[in-house]
């Protein structure tokens, strides 16, 4: 894996935990609607897991399920900007940080460090060969 391909992660994981937190409010939506359901007019036999009952388990089940992915994506993302900051140059770990982590393109960057458009596309090459030689263990990830 590249360090490109390795910092890139970053925002797959952002995007992964905000699909599970859209998929939570669907669900939880769900549960509001079966509250709101008239169940006072025909009585029926129906299996324990049904009705609000199974769907409240399913949601609690879901709430655990969610907490442990944001962990363990949150625990990831962590890990890549800590090695970021182990670069120690302000202008890598800038330049790296804006692109890979809040999602920028090199042009806001740019404009955000105050240098133009093509420093910064040598800058960002220059910070990718620095994080692959300090952290090689990344070239062996698939």
């Amino acid at each position: 894996m590249t360090a490109k391909e390795y910092l890139s992660q970053i925002g797959v994981y952002k995007r992964i935990i905000a699909h599970k937190r859209k998929e939570h409010e669907a669900a939880r939506g769900d549960i509001a609607y079966i509250r709101g359901l008239d169940y006072s007019r025909d009585r029926v036999q129906t299996n324990p897991g049904e009705g609000v009952v199974g769907v409240a388990i399913k949601l609690a089940d879901f709430d655990r399920e969610l907490c442990e992915t944001i962990t363990e994506y949150s625990r990831k993302i962590d890990e890549i900007v800590d090695k970021i900051y182990a670069l120690g140059n302000e202008k890598y770990i800038e330049c790296l940080y804006q692109h890979y982590f809040d999602g920028l393109g090199f042009d806001e960057v740019s404009f955000n460090m105050g240098y133009n458009y093509s420093y910064i596309l040598h800058l960002h090459s220059d910070a990718l060969k620095a994080f692959a030689e300090t952290n090689p263990d990344i070239a062996n990830l698939t």
